[in-house]
């Protein structure tokens, strides 16, 4: 009978709750279980035994739509939320370096001037001479100084370069980050070492580790400094400064005369670049050229050109010491992995500056090197490593 059947089931739940200690209603579920719906099984087990004595009957007609003055009024859409505004990149770090030559009769007057612009801007003279000032000035305040510059008198020449160093210094700072992280899990493993062979080779390659941090932390700091404080210099040039000079160089060798300790000069320079690796203590500027850079100032550069007319290092060399040796003091020469290199030593400077120029001919092209040294002091302490690059080749 139905109420039996009922009866039955009702006592199994009851049974099943009291078993577990908790309320029917209550009752959790099992990954993989479903919840089961007596109600629904009891209609089941009515239709199975009780079919034939009863008839089916008939669903009700769901109730009509209301009207639509009483129908609720329909909620708006929620407006979907904006999308998070995209975070701004990292700042850039950018060095500018500008360069200038003003015609002066008075070259002291025009240095004491860009000095002034420069104090007044919140930056400092890194070196100075007779005709000459290098200077740093506060990046944002860079625009202004040089413009002010630029106003001094008639310039003869000038140029201006903006590097932007912001991937370099990300790149490192992430390696950085790497050589600290496994150094510090290699002083980890030494502090828990027992046998003396572990030690040994622990302490070498943290020895290791801790050099590589040494010359990547440099160049961060390097790098972060040429980006906060950019650099100009300013050269004064007499009315008569090639007045010596009575020959006209032959087709392809004006460059010479355009030459300068701090003119990137490559206005004849072809693409194909010049590959140095890094020395020791500078930073690469721009990672498609040889340009480098210390923090105080020493500079190197190095592009390709054509040979023409043709001539081998020494003749190249030569060339340039014909034509602007006689302002210049020294003049030593020399020659180190296939470079034919000069000493030119700026005249009559208290401290003067130190301008080494480089030739090699490779196939049909001539690289020119420059090297500048604000002062003798900067030389002593990089010049050895430059000349260690050098011993290496170009390609």
């Amino acid at each position: 009978m139905p109420w039996l059947r009922l009866g039955l089931i009702a006592c199994l739940v009851a049974g099943c709750a009291a078993k577990s200690g908790h309320k029917y209603a209550e009752e959790s579920y099992a990954p993989g279980f479903v919840e089961l719906d007596y109600a629904e099984m009891e209609e089941s087990l009515d239709d199975d035994f009780a079919a034939p004595k009863r008839a089916a009957r008939p669903m009700a007609p769901p109730p009509p739509p209301p009207p639509m003055s009483q129908a609720a009024p329909m909620e708006e859409p929620a407006p979907e939320p904006e999308p998070d505004a995209e975070p701004d990149g990292p700042e850039r770090m950018v060095h500018y370096d500008g360069w200038a030559q003003i015609r002066t009769p008075r070259a002291e007057e025009l240095v004491a001037e860009v000095v002034d612009l420069v104090e007044e801007a919140g930056g400092h003279v890194e070196t100075r001479g007779l005709d000459r000032v290098s200077a740093r000035v506060p990046v944002d305040r860079f625009d202004e100084v040089w413009s002010e510059v630029l106003t001094l008198g008639p310039v003869v020449s000038r140029e201006l370069s903006a590097d932007d160093v912001t991937d370099q210094f990300t790149d490192l700072s992430l390696r950085v980050n790497t050589l600290r992280a496994t150094r510090d899990r290699l002083q980890e493993l030494l502090a828990t070492a027992t046998e003396e062979r572990d030690k040994l080779e622990l302490v070498q390659q943290i020895h290791r580790i801790t050099e590589q941090l040494e010359v990547l932390e440099a160049q961060v700091r390097t790098l972060a400094d040429l980006a906060a404080l950019s650099r100009l210099t300013v050269t004064a040039v007499a009315p008569d400064r090639y007045a010596h000079v009575v020959t006209q160089l032959p087709a392809g060798m004006g460059w010479i005369d355009r030459l300068s300790a701090f003119d990137r000069v490559e206005e004849e320079a072809l693409g194909r670049p010049v590959k140095l690796e890094l020395p020791t203590g500078f930073v690469r500027l721009d990672p498609r050229k040889a340009r480098f850079e210390s923090a105080d100032g020493a500079v190197a550069w190095a592009f390709t050109m054509r040979n023409e007319p043709i001539g081998d290092g020494a003749f190249w060399r030569q060339a340039v010491v014909d034509r602007i040796g006689e302002q210049l003091d020294d003049g030593a020469t020399s020659r180190k992995g296939g470079w034919s290199l000069v000493r030119f030593v700026e005249q009559g400077a208290k401290e003067p500056y130190v301008w080494h120029l480089g030739f090699r001919v490779d196939g049909k092209h001539l690289q020119v090197l420059q090297v500048t040294y604000p002062t003798e002091v900067q030389e002593a302490r990089y010049h050895n490593d430059v000349l260690a690059v050098l011993g290496g080749g170009a390609s």
